[in-house]
């Protein structure tokens, strides 16, 4: 399943495929309904082809993306070298190739822009020694690319602030982290877009990330029950204390003991556990295949051990 892609700052991986908004990074309600409701769609030359660019203008889709020379469909013109901000169009029916010669050469192929429309962009150059800046022409295509394209790459950004990503040798595991990051970069997406329609000031995306671990972290939380008279595995609540987990007892700094230091039964599955509740006072397990403490604490009614 992994690829190797050599244009990615990270060579090797699994490769997604995303589709996101240009003003709110996520897509919401995404279904056939949109097509034909005149919608425009950026893409990278990965997707550009001529046949899909042109079923999508039958469904009366627009789409511009940046496009391969070398794809099957683009025109083969005389390739002859442009000059510098120099620009070159052919239009075959709904698709427009535009070639535009910046820093390298860029080539565009779109079915909702003109060649050139008169628009302009900044650039520095050098002549005798002297830095200036003038203004070049640029392809309508080209402007319209990058003003609306790269709401993956912030996506991605946003992610890498406050990642939960961690090494891991199981690769469903890189994934389910992943995926865990990308909803909560559009759940903080969401928050903003929320308190912009209520006049309100979003949050900062770490105040966000804080309270969300606060909430989820409080979930399931309940206090521990009155013991029943008599009742088998009954909880003794100790005053000023929380259900959280900690050791049986303080570890040992000596290495050859902390293997078997502080090992209780567990008062729900009987393994042997070096953890117990800090509140109820008892051993319960709390490893990946094991969860006691979480199921103890969800039932308190029915402690059976």
């Amino acid at each position: 399943m992994k690829q190797y892609m050599r244009d990615k700052p990270t060579k090797w991986g699994y490769k997604l495929f995303v589709l996101a908004d240009s003003n709110n990074v996520n897509v919401n309600h995404v279904d056939v309904n949109h097509l034909g409701s005149g919608y425009h769609i950026y893409v990278d030359n990965f997707y550009t082809s001529a046949m899909l660019f042109s079923h999508l203008h039958h469904s009366k889709f627009g789409a511009c993306g940046t496009v391969r020379e070398r794809r099957l469909g683009f025109p083969q013109a005389q390739a002859n070298a442009l000059p510098k901000s120099a620009v070159r169009g052919i239009r075959e029916n709904p698709l427009l190739y535009v070639k535009w010669k910046d820093t390298h050469d860029v080539t565009m192929c779109s079915t909702i822009h003109k060649a050139y429309r008169g628009e302009a962009t900044k650039r520095r150059s050098r002549k005798d020694g002297v830095w200036t800046t003038q203004a070049i022409p640029v392809p309508s295509a080209v402007k319209q690319y990058n003003k609306y394209m790269g709401g993956v790459d912030l996506s991605d950004a946003l992610i890498k602030y406050y990642t939960v990503d961690r090494k891991t040798s199981r690769w469903y595991m890189k994934l389910f982290l992943h995926l865990i990051d990308i909803s909560v970069v559009n759940s903080f997406i969401l928050h903003k877009v929320m308190a912009e329609a209520k006049d309100e000031k979003p949050m900062r995306q770490k105040q966000f990330c804080i309270l969300l671990l606060e909430q989820l972290g409080s979930v399931g939380k309940v206090e521990a029950s009155t013991s029943r008279e008599g009742a088998v595995g009954a909880t003794v609540s100790l005053p000023g204390k929380q259900c959280l987990p900690v050791h049986v007892c303080p570890l040992s700094s000596d290495p050859a003991q902390k293997a078997t230091q502080g090992l209780r039964r567990c008062v729900r599955c009987q393994r042997c556990t070096i953890y117990k509740c800090e509140k109820c006072d008892m051993p319960l397990c709390i490893v990946a295949d094991c969860i006691c403490f979480s199921l103890w604490h969800k039932n308190p009614d029915s402690h059976e051990h």
